[in-house]
C-alpha cells in the first residue's frame, strides 16, 4: 500500500532527495536521489529552510542512523516534519519539527534515536550456550552458519555480492539504503 501525502496523493517509495554524511568531505551533501546529483544547499542555510518548504520528503542517512522525513499536516494546517524507519514488519514514526527546526543537530538526534530503537528491537542472538538439549539441531545449523563468509558483501565498485550472485546496488536498493550498508560493512570489515 502506497503512503498518501497530506494533499492525498501517493507518496513515491524512494525519496526524491537524499541528505547523506559524507566521511569522505566531513560534510553533508544533498543530492537527488535517482540522479544522484548534488545540489548546491548547504544545510541550515536560507536555502536549505526554502528548499525544505518545496519539498515533501526527503531521505537521512547520517552519522548516527537513518529514515525518510516526509512533512505532513496537522488539521488545523500547521505543516511538519516526521521521521519513518522501517524495521522488519515495524514502523516507527518520530516527530521532527516545523521546518524551522530541521538543522543538522535535530536531523542526527532523532537518526540516534531511530537507530537505538530499531536495534532494541531485535531478537536476541541464539547462543550455542543457551540453545536447549531439544534444539540441539539449531545449535549445529548455527555454528555452520558461523563458520561460512557473510553472504551479503559489498564490493568496492558498488556491486552488491548475495550468495554468488553479483548485483548493480541500485538495482533493488534505495541510495540512502546503499550508503547506510555501505557504512555498515565498512565498520564491519
Amino acid at each position: 500500500m502506497p503512503w498518501i501525502s497530506s494533499e492525498g496523493s501517493p507518496m513515491p517509495k524512494v525519496p526524491a532527495y537524499t541528505l547523506v554524511w559524507s566521511p569522505a568531505t566531513k560534510a553533508y551533501e544533498l543530492y537527488e536521489t535517482r540522479e544522484r546529483r548534488v545540489l548546491k544547499i548547504v544545510p541550515e542555510s536560507p536555502a536549505w529552510f526554502v528548499w525544505l518548504d518545496r519539498v515533501s520528503s526527503f531521505a537521512f542517512s547520517g552519522k548516527t542512523g537513518h529514515y525518510t522525513a516526509r512533512k505532513e499536516a496537522k488539521q488545523r494546517g500547521d505543516r511538519y516534519w516526521s521521521a519513518y524507519l522501517t524495521a522488519g514488519e515495524q514502523l516507527t514514526k518520530k516527530y521532527l519539527g516545523k521546518t524551522t527546526d530541521l538543522t543538522l543537530a535535530r536531523l542526527e538526534h532523532i537518526a540516534g534515536m531511530l537507530s537505538a530503537q530499531s536495534e532494541a528491537q531485535l531478537p536476541l542472538p541464539v547462543t550455542l550456550a543457551s540453545a536447549s538439549a531439544d534444539n540441539k539441531a539449531d545449535a549445529a545449523r548455527h555454528t555452520v552458519l558461523a563458520q561460512q563468509p557473510h553472504p551479503l558483501h559489498l564490493t568496492s565498485i558498488g556491486f552488491l555480492t548475495v550468495g554468488a550472485g553479483m548485483f548493480p546496488c541500485t538495482a533493488f536498493l534505495s541510495f540512502s539504503t546503499f550508503l547506510f550498508l555501505l557504512r555498515f560493512l565498512l565498520v564491519q570489515s
